[in-house]
């Protein structure tokens, strides 16, 4: 007796189970890309800041980069980028930070650089925050004034901020004592600063600044009143004691 063989028709592949749930699956992935980036309910309402330059510095970057979303769509936006381009394009601004006002809603903060000191060399003259960055071209005598022939830059360290912290240090010493700095000349091998009462103090920068103000306070009482008058400089480089030299 022949035995007769059965036949399994397939089913047709969209009917099958797998088939529908991978349409589902990639159906559900594009709706959730085009919602969390595309749609407008995550749509930027504004990127503001209290400073104009700033304001007007990010309605063009939202112009230019309107096709890639960077500042128009919240799950895009690249802050850190954006961080980055606002302090290389304004050396006055110290620090920038993302302040969340509302969800679709934010607002960037920021702390500007203040001026310490007005550095000169014989073509410019800059102002120089409390780390030695120059960050504004200007002449401003209401700081103190600082002469060197250094080349400078904006957003480039001119100084290192232990030299300014060091100049401080006198700056304040001086005024405790009742002298006052005009004028700080920065040499390569010395720190010349010129006071009110017509003389020099030659520090070296490279040693101790308070050990060299101690020797200045000594030997300045030591120097009778009348002869004060006619110093030259004091030099407070080498040995332990201050070394004075009057006019001819």
């Amino acid at each position: 007796m022949t035995r007769r063989k059965t036949f399994r028709i397939k089913k047709p592949f969209y009917k099958k189970q797998n088939f529908w749930f991978l349409i589902f699956l990639i159906s559900f992935l594009s709706f959730l890309v085009w919602f969390l980036f595309f749609s407008q309910f995550f749509l930027l309402e504004s990127l503001i800041s209290s400073e104009k330059e700033i304001e007007n510095f990010l309605k063009e970057k939202a112009k230019e980069n309107f096709a890639k979303k960077e500042l128009n769509f919240l799950f895009l936006l690249n802050w850190e980028k954006i961080k980055k381009e606002i302090l290389e394009k304004f050396p006055e601004i110290k620090e920038a930070k993302l302040k969340i006002l509302d969800f679709k809603k934010f607002e960037i903060d920021v702390e500007k650089r203040k001026g310490f000191l007005n550095f000169c060399n014989s073509q410019k003259c800059f102002v120089l925050d409390e780390k030695g960055i120059a960050f504004r071209e200007e002449k401003n005598e209401s700081l103190l004034q600082i002469e060197s022939e250094k080349e400078v830059s904006l957003k480039n360290e001119v100084f290192p901020e232990k030299l300014i912290q060091g100049i401080f240090q006198i700056k304040n010493n001086f005024e405790k004592m009742g002298i006052k700095i005009e004028k700080v000349k920065i040499l390569e091998d010395r720190l010349e600063i010129l006071v009110d009462k017509g003389y020099l103090v030659i520090f070296d920068p490279d040693k101790d600044i308070f050990f060299q103000l101690k020797k200045f306070e000594i030997g300045i009482k030591n120097i009778p009143q009348e002869k004060i008058e006619k110093l030259e400089y004091i030099d407070l480089r080498f040995s332990n004691y201050a070394i004075p030299k009057l006019k001819n």
